[in-house]
C-alpha cells in the first residue's frame, strides 16, 4: 500500500515492511497474528489481524495499535473525524480518530462482513453476514437498520454520500438512499462484481 512516498507490505507470518520508492527498507515491524484487511490514505496504512488488532503504520514508524479481541473482518478509512472504522466477527463496530483514540463503539447482532465510510466521517455503513445493513452517524448513533435478505459482501457510498451501493452474496446490487433507506434500484447480476 502506498503511504507518503513509501510502500507498506504485510505478510502472512505477521511481518510488516515499509520500503521507499527504490525498494530500500525504511523499517520493519510485526503484527500479532495473521494480517487480514489492509487500507491506506496518503499518510498512513492500516492493517487488521485475525487476533483482533488494528495497526496504523506511517512512512517512518508504527504510529499506534489497538487490540479489540474479536477477529477484525472489515475495515474502512477516511479523512474526517472518523479516520478508520473496523468491524469484528462479534458484531462490534469501532470508530477511531487519526491518533488511534476510540470515538465510538456500536454493536450489531451478527459479525460484520463489510464497512463503508463517507470520507468526511458523516456516515458509516456496516453490513453483516446475516444480511443486516446499518448506517451510523458521526457519533455512532444508529440512523437506521434494515434487513436486506442476504449476507453483504461489499458496501460503498457514492461520491455525494447520499446513496449507498451494496452487493449481496446472492449477486444482487442495490442502491439505497443513505438518509432515509429507500430503495433507488436493484439489479441481479449473472456473476459477482470484481469491485466497485
Amino acid at each position: 500500500l502506498p503511504v507518503a512516498g513509501a510502500l507498506v507490505a504485510a505478510y502472512q507470518a505477521g511481518n510488516v515492511q515499509v520500503v521507499n520508492e527504490d525498494q530500500q527498507l525504511i523499517y520493519e515491524d510485526r503484527v500479532e497474528g495473521r494480517p487480514y484487511q489492509l487500507a491506506s490514505l496518503a499518510d498512513r496504512a492500516l492493517v487488521t489481524t485475525w487476533k483482533g488488532s488494528l495497526y496504523c503504520f506511517g512512512s517512518q514508524e508504527l504510529l499506534w495499535h489497538a487490540t479489540l479481541g474479536s477477529p477484525l473482518s472489515a475495515l474502512a478509512v477516511g479523512g474526517g473525524q472518523v479516520a478508520a472504522v473496523v468491524g469484528g466477527w462479534d458484531g462490534q463496530v469501532t470508530a477511531f480518530e487519526k491518533d488511534g483514540s476510540i470515538l465510538w463503539k456500536a454493536s450489531l447482532e451478527d459479525g460484520i462482513s463489510a464497512l463503508a465510510l463517507v470520507n468526511n466521517g458523516e456516515y458509516v455503513a456496516a453490513g453483516t453476514y446475516s444480511g443486516q445493513l446499518c448506517v451510523f452517524d458521526v457519533t455512532g448513533q444508529k440512523c437506521w437498520l434494515q434487513d436486506v435478505r442476504s449476507p453483504l459482501v461489499k458496501v460503498a457510498f457514492t461520491h455525494h454520500a447520499h446513496d449507498l451501493i451494496i452487493c449481496r452474496r446472492d449477486r444482487v446490487l442495490m442502491r439505497l438512499n443513505a438518509e432515509n433507506q429507500s430503495l433507488v434500484w436493484d439489479l441481479a447480476l449473472d456473476k459477482p462484481p470484481l469491485d466497485f
